[in-house]
């Protein structure tokens, strides 16, 4: 299936249920850091493996008891390897749109998987001051738990991008939200 008309897909199914009310539906917003990395072999001996610190924020709306909608930005750092002697840094940057399914576990836990769309952009320089850059939109998708207490929530989550070319781009991250 073309990504664009997942996308498209994906965003007419989140709008649709924004119709539907219960006691579950609630707008959250909120931010989560922690480390991110991206690795791949170009095939030529030697391969990048980078991390970095990451951060992102987030919003979203928790349609039913069991669904969410969930959009962020995400800054995955700058990661540095040194590929035959020469140090790589990489920098990434992306606007996600994830579908959330959730599991709710009594009254103040909940597990949940998500998956969706990544919009991301990345920059790359050497240390001889080359550069270029690449973009793309790829699929994404994560799981994660959370903890609740009133109208916040901390969360632990991990969430993977399928990124072509690439064989791991990654961010293990601990947050939290506010729901309203």
């Amino acid at each position: 299936m073309n990504k664009r008309i997942g996308f498209r897909l994906l965003a007419v199914a989140g709008i649709a249920c924004l119709s539907f009310t219960g006691a579950f539906a609630s707008a959250f917003v909120g931010a989560a850091a922690g480390q991110s990395s991206t690795e791949f072999d170009p095939g030529v001996g030697e391969s990048f493996s980078g991390s970095d610190t990451s951060f992102k924020v987030l919003g979203g709306y928790r349609v039913m008891k069991f669904f969410a909608v969930e959009a962020d930005y995400r800054n995955l750092g700058s990661q540095t390897d040194t590929v035959f002697g020469e140090e790589i840094a990489i920098d990434t940057k992306s606007l996600d749109l994830f579908a959330v399914g959730v599991i709710p576990i009594g009254s103040s836990f909940e597990v949940f998987g998500k998956a969706g769309y990544s919009m991301w952009d990345a920059e790359m320089s050497l240390t001889t001051g080359e550069s270029g850059s690449d973009d793309g939109n790829d699929l994404a998708y994560g799981l994660g738990a959370a903890y609740t207490f009133g109208k916040f929530a901390v969360r632990l989550e991990y969430e993977q991008f399928d990124i072509a070319d690439v064989d791991n781009v990654s961010m293990a991250s601990l947050g939290f939200d506010f729901r309203f």
